[in-house]
C-alpha cells in the first residue's frame, strides 16, 4: 500500500521470499496461529518520507517560487490570481534563507512546466547520499526488485485526486494524466466548483 497525507507519504509491501534485502524498514510478521508455521512468514518493507505529503510539497512549491521572485504559477489554473503569506518553518529550512512577507502570484495552467519544476523538488540535496544500489527519492535504501511486479494499492490523496479526476480504479497513467492535462487547460473562471479543494487536487497529482 501506498499513503499520501498532508505531511508524509508511507509505503508498505511484501518482499519476495528470495529477496536478501536487509534494512531496519525490514519486518518479519507471521500470521499463523500460533506463529510457528513458516506459509505464514511474511516479509514486509514499510518506509515513511516526511516531508513529502501534498500540504509540505505545496508549501516547498510556493517556497520556491518565492525564491525565484516569480509572479507566474504555472501550477495554479489559469487566471487564479492568489496570495502567499509567509511560508511555513520547514519550508525555510529546505530553502536555507528568505526573507519575504507576501507575495502575489497568477496561475498559467502550464502541465509540463508544472511537472519540471515539481519533479525538481523531489531530489532532497540535504539528507546524505544514499550508497545502496537501490534507493526512493536518492536517499531511503530499498529492495532492488522491480516494483512493477507488486500491487500497491492507493489511500488518502491517492484515492482522492485519482477519484476527483475520474480516474479511480486501477491505476491508469495516461488516463490520468489526459484528465490532469484538460483541467489544467481550463480557465479558472470556468472552473465551478470549491477553489481550495481543486487547487489542492490539482497539486496533488504531482506528488
Amino acid at each position: 500500500m501506498i499513503d499520501m497525507g498532508g505531511a508524509s507519504v508511507q509505503i508498505a509491501f511484501e518482499m519476495p521470499k528470495t529477496e536478501d534485502f536487509v534494512s531496519k524498514d525490514v519486518f518479519e510478521i507471521n500470521l499463523g496461529p500460533d506463529g510457528s508455521q513458516n506459509d505464514f512468514n511474511y516479509k514486509i518493507y514499510s518506509t515513511t518520507f516526511l516531508g513529502y505529503g501534498a500540504n509540505e510539497g505545496l508549501k516547498k512549491y510556493e517556497a520556491s517560487l518565492v525564491s525565484r521572485g516569480e509572479s507566474e504559477d504555472s501550477c495554479a489554473p489559469k487566471g487564479l490570481s492568489k496570495t502567499i503569506g509567509d511560508v511555513s518553518v520547514k519550508a525555510r529550512l529546505f530553502l536555507k534563507t528568505l526573507n519575504f512577507h507576501r507575495m502575489k502570484f497568477q496561475g498559467s495552467g502550464q502541465w509540463d512546466k508544472c511537472l519540471t519544476r515539481l519533479s525538481s523538488l523531489i531530489d532532497d540535496k540535504t539528507e546524505p547520499a544514499c550508497s545502496e544500489q537501490t534507493c526512493f527519492l536518492g536517499y531511503v535504501p530499498a529492495p532492488t526488485f522491480n516494483l512493477s511486479t507488486v500491487q500497491l494499492y492507493g489511500f488518502s490523496e491517492y484515492w482522492y485526486t485519482t477519484s476527483s479526476f475520474g480516474a479511480g480504479g486501477e491505476y491508469d497513467f495516461e488516463k490520468f494524466t489526459s484528465e490532469v492535462r484538460k483541467f489544467c487547460g481550463k480557465d479558472w473562471v470556468d472552473i465551478q466548483v470549491s477553489r481550495i479543494r481543486l487547487f489542492k487536487m490539482y497539486f496533488g497529482f504531482f506528488f
